[in-house]
């Protein structure tokens, strides 16, 4: 590197060779007290002088007057050093250059030195000044430095890549992790409901099993009790009373059927193979038959009625699964309603739906017990000895679900209950259900 200086200009204003060689020794004395190096030479670049501190660096061969100044100057160097000497010289500009010599042993050292041109005795001579500085060791530094700087930013980049490679290995493994967390929640999800499921399921075998020691039980005897007599006493017995035991028979035969068909019913409908079939319908008309049925099976107990607006309507209706739910709440009806009391079924058409109403005048259901009518051989807590199977709500459950259909319980102990019965009219809710398998949502209101 290089950079100009103007030339200076001294001028003696003493010419008396006791001025001149004043002006030497403090020339000397000056040169020598800096550790820099300087050296004074002519303009073909031979030395005509060199300070101590020269003299120590290159050793008093190189140090002699006259010597080649260019010799110690590193051979990479010493063109480009050489050729900045000679325009210096020519010009008269000072340059500053660094630059590489051998030293006394021959060690390579960085110098970094100002050349100045100066011209003595009114321009009568021209000399070069070249004030030198070893700038070894600062080089060495910075060199070091610039060693350390790379390694330090080659591990800084071979850190950053294992930081990323653990970064994603982490990422990969939290992912897993997430995974595997996701999969042992849906695995622990499914053995809660496997669990749930199999609990249900030995729940709903005791409760079968206690429906059918109780309900069959019932029945079973009184057939039985009834066939020893007309076996051992059939031919003293009254026609009337043989008759009586006969009809016992048939009662008790037609109410374990029933209780086959309901267990029958349930299970078609759990495993998907209950039909669905709807067809164009009078709903009033039906109505009137289904409650006629009813009363004949009731034997005239309770009073069966209808309410509804005196236009029939012609809906599109599975008559099967419809007389499967109207009966079974009807039979409920009267069978938890004092003997005499009113049972009533309301018809109302809108233009979505069909609305079906079974309100007794019973016992009601206990708020508590209200959630889980629907559940198979449920029976509510205030039942007492009422014979039921429990069957009768799940079955009307299922056909209503086929039916795309809604049911809503009101019920209010001691004062009654009404069940509220909601079909949606027209094709394409049938059509939905045929489709689907009926799973309605929001079938309980």
């Amino acid at each position: 590197m290089m950079s100009e200086a103007q030339p200076i200009h001294l001028q003696a204003t003493d010419a008396s060779p006791r001025a001149s060689e004043t002006e030497r020794h403090c020339f000397e004395a000056l040169a020598a007290s800096t550790h820099d190096m300087v050296a004074i030479l002519d303009t073909s670049g031979q030395r005509l002088y060199v300070n101590p501190a020269f003299r120590a660096l290159f050793g008093d061969a190189a140090a002699s007057p006259g010597a080649n100044s260019f010799a110690q100057v590193h051979p990479e160097d010493r063109v480009r050093v050489s050729r900045l000497f000679r325009s210096v010289a020519q010009d008269g500009r000072g340059q500053r250059a660094e630059y590489r010599v051998h030293d006394r042993f021959g060690a390579v050292r960085y110098l970094e030195s100002q050349s100045n041109v100066i011209e003595c005795h009114c321009g009568s001579a021209r000399r070069v000044v070249v004030v030198s500085r070893d700038t070894t060791a600062r080089r060495q530094m910075e060199d070091e430095l610039r060693r350390l700087r790379d390694d330090l930013e080659r591990r800084i980049v071979e850190r950053t890549a294992e930081l990323s490679e653990t970064n994603l290995r982490l990422e990969r493994t939290v992912c897993e992790l997430r995974v595997a967390h996701r999969e042992l929640r849906e695995r622990e999800e499914d053995s809660r409901r496997t669990l749930a499921r199999e609990r249900e399921l030995n729940e709903m075998k005791l409760r079968f099993v206690s429906m059918a020691s109780h309900e069959f039980r019932t029945p079973l005897a009184m057939i039985l009790s009834a066939s020893d007599l007309l076996r051992d006493y059939d031919a003293r017995l009254p026609p009337e009373e043989r008759r009586e035991m006969l009809d016992d028979i048939h009662g008790a035969v037609w109410r374990l059927t029933e209780m086959l068909d309901e267990v029958l019913t349930l299970s078609r409908a759990d495993a998907g193979r209950l039909d669905f079939k709807p067809q164009p319908m009078p709903v009033l008309e039906f109505c009137r038959a289904l409650l006629a049925e009813r009363s004949r099976a009731c034997g005239g107990s309770h009073r069966f009625t209808l309410d509804a607006a005196p236009a029939e309507e012609i809906r599109l209706i599975d008559e099967k699964l419809l007389r499967l739910s109207l009966d079974n709440l009807l039979a409920n009806a009267a069978r938890y309603s004092p003997t005499g009391s009113e049972v009533r079924l309301a018809v109302n058409f809108t233009d979505q739906e069909t609305v079906f109403e079974v309100i007794d005048q019973g016992i009601g259901i206990p708020d508590a017990d209200q959630p889980r009518i629907f559940e198979t051989f449920f029976r509510a807590g205030n039942v007492g000895c009422t014979p039921g199977t429990g069957l009768g709500l799940a079955i009307v459950d299922r056909a209503l679900r086929r039916h795309q259909g809604q049911i809503r319980c009101i019920s209010a102990l001691g004062q009654g209950t009404r069940m509220e019965i909601r079909l949606p009219r027209g094709g394409e809710a049938q059509h939905a259900a045929t489709e689907g398998g009926g799973a309605g949502s929001n079938r309980h209101v």
